[in-house]
């Protein structure tokens, strides 16, 4: 199961939601809820917006602690290459929407801001 994955499923289960409900409010098929679930497909991250908006969290709550916000200077620079990792990688697979992309450069931007500026006074 891919870390993505067992997070939708933990968020779901603590909604008490079906996947059937989930899916539904998302917008995407059950079945592909549930390959994420089981870990046989990963999602794109336009997938896991649109699945965090169908359970109500925010969308990096569903993805694995890499590539979250992060508190100190090391987290953000290693989330900040995570999150251009990813970015890459969706970008290359047409796996994301514009506002996917918009979204992620926005968080690696500010990791890479807070970082820097955490530098600065050194």
């Amino acid at each position: 199961m891919t870390a993505t994955g067992e997070l939708i499923r933990q968020a779901r289960k603590g909604s008490g939601l079906s996947q059937r409900e989930l899916a539904r409010r998302a917008g995407i098929n059950q079945a592909t809820l549930a390959a994420y679930e089981l870990g046989t497909r990963d999602p794109s991250l336009s997938k896991v917006l649109r699945v965090s908006r169908g359970l109500g969290v925010p969308g990096w709550s569903l993805l694995p602690p890499e590539e979250r916000p992060a508190d100190t200077e090391a987290e953000r620079a290693g989330s900040a290459l995570a999150r251009i990792t990813r970015l890459a990688a969706e970008a290359r697979k047409g796996g994301l929407t514009e506002a996917g992309v918009v979204v992620m450069a926005e968080l690696a931007a500010a990791d890479l801001r807070a970082a820097l500026s955490s530098t600065e006074g050194e």
